[in-house]
């Protein structure tokens, strides 16, 4: 009785707009997100859908300021009311390009296959770039990104001056494509290893360096177990890395497949090692085919079953602490910046193109049949989200 709902609104707007100041303050990278999010709509502890006065007044918020910061995340479900469905497809016609929308559906299952409890699981929000949290959780992520394209073209050059340090089990097989594919998820899994084995004596100390005492007042159960968040206090703790590049590599093997069949494989593989000189025809042919990620259910189904196979390829593999390595599909600018220093790839890409960008296709068709195809994906043991994300052009409508 303390507040109008005007008064309430105001307030609200002034804390969304002290968040979207931020954004501005430093003139190099204004043009950068500053990892602050808002989360709305998903469902209570016992699972039940919110959608409320608060939601519509966060929403209105955004749509009348037209608000970049906080990023402002949605949860949304089969169950979320059409209502709330609605009007976050009006807030996204309004040209607001930062909304983030999260799938009850598919993350909640996901923690749940992590380990965590359902009420922990519903809990989930947004933290910093298109990244979930739990409560009760230390996740270290977004801080290791895997270019899966070039793990690839090592593979098909044989790269061999390092075949000490990375474990490798001989050299690659490139006599079929199935002995070709063991070899890439053999020398991916190497440098994953190697990557621990790095980062191992570092994550030893870190409780150390960087103890967070706040943070573990507030996270079961640190203070039962008298535990610093950093030593593994917290109820759940997990690590993930990053690939990057999914669907030219989807797109790529899927070349190679087709070329083994047909007996063209050396052919493709010097056009690639040729930057396709000299062959633009064969390049565009490769561009063009149905025989890709998005564009046929025979593709869909191999980037279902690589998808399976890159969110296990860690198994087994432990961080300093003891805690597994987890992947996923979760990048942001990577997939540029990776494109621009890796040479030309199988699919017909050229050498310095940025890759498919986040877990996407490389060559989106429809909307609506890329994220049929997207679907394909969810059912991979990941930790941690993907990003479908589209990129369209700019127009006064």
């Amino acid at each position: 009785g303390t507040l109008t709902q005007e008064e309430a609104y105001f307030l609200l707007q002034c804390f969304l707009y002290k968040t979207d100041l931020h954004c501005h303050f430093n003139e190099e990278r204004k043009t950068y997100d500053n990892g602050v999010s808002a989360m709305i709509g998903g469902c209570d502890l016992d699972g039940n859908p919110v959608y409320n006065a608060v939601t519509d007044m966060v929403i209105d918020a955004y749509t009348e300021n037209r608000l970049i910061n906080p990023k402002l995340n949605a949860r949304a479900s089969v169950n979320s009311p059409r209502a709330y469905i609605k009007r976050l497809a009006a807030l996204m016609k309004t040209g607001n390009n930062n909304l983030v929308v999260e799938n009850d559906d598919y993350i909640i299952p996901m923690f749940e296959r992590m380990g965590l409890s359902s009420e922990d699981a519903r809990t989930y929000v947004g933290n910093g770039c298109q990244e979930v949290i739990c409560r009760n959780m230390v996740h270290s992520r977004a801080f290791v990104y895997m270019n899966l394209p070039k793990v690839l073209l090592d593979t098909l050059n044989g790269i061999a001056s390092a075949d000490d340090l990375m474990y490798r089990y001989g050299k690659s097989d490139l006599s079929d494509f199935d002995a070709l594919y063991q070899s890439f998820l053999a020398n991916l899994r190497s440098y994953i290893r190697v990557i621990a084995e790095t980062f191992a004596p570092l994550e030893r100390q870190h409780p150390m360096a960087n103890p967070a005492p706040m943070m573990s007042m507030f996270a079961a159960d640190c203070i039962a177990r008298g535990v610093d968040m950093a030593a593994g206090g917290a109820r759940y703790n997990h690590k993930t890395l990053s690939f990057v590049g999914f669907g030219t590599l989807c797109d790529s093997l899927l070349a190679l497949r087709a070329a083994y069949e047909d007996g063209s494989a050396e052919t493709l593989l010097n056009a690639v090692k040729n930057n396709f000189a000299d062959c633009e025809v064969y390049r565009l042919r490769l561009k063009s085919s149905d025989n890709r990620f998005g564009h046929s259910d025979t593709a869909n189904a191999f980037a279902a079953s690589l998808a399976d196979a890159l969110s296990h390829v860690s198994d087994g593999i432990v961080n300093g602490c003891g805690i597994p390595w987890g992947t996923s599909l979760f990048t942001y600018y990577q997939y540029s910046h990776f494109g621009r220093s890796t040479g030309a790839t199988p699919d017909g890409r050229h050498a310095g193109e940025i890759f498919s960008r986040q877990m996407n296709m490389a060559s989106p068709p429809s909307l609506t049949e890329s994220a049929r195809a997207m679907s394909v994906l969810t059912k991979a043991d990941f930790h941690d989200v993907g990003m479908f994300d589209i990129a369209l052009p700019v127009s006064v409508t």
